[in-house]
């Protein structure tokens, strides 16, 4: 059975592109497939909230958040000292 387009505007577009910058190159092309799942039952013409509701349960999905490493002993400040001299 063949998939029938979305629709989208092209400010609708842009969100979309960038909302799958925020996720590992390897994972975007899963999340769009997942987004474009979410948004197939939508009816038509696609709004924004509908829009941005498929990318918020979605992208929940995917994202993983940054790892964050703690400073080495020669990276730690005193506390007051300032952070640019």
């Amino acid at each position: 059975m063949a998939m029938r387009p979305i629709p989208v505007s092209d400010a609708q577009w842009t969100v979309l592109s960038q909302s799958a910058q925020a996720l590992p190159p390897v994972d975007r092309p899963h999340y769009l497939a997942a987004l474009a799942e979410a948004l197939r039952n939508e009816p038509l013409p696609l709004g924004d909230g509908a829009l941005y509701r498929a990318i918020r349960l979605t992208q929940r999905t995917y994202w993983q958040p940054p790892r964050v490493t703690a400073p080495t002993g020669q990276d730690r400040r005193r506390v007051g000292e300032p952070l640019l001299e």
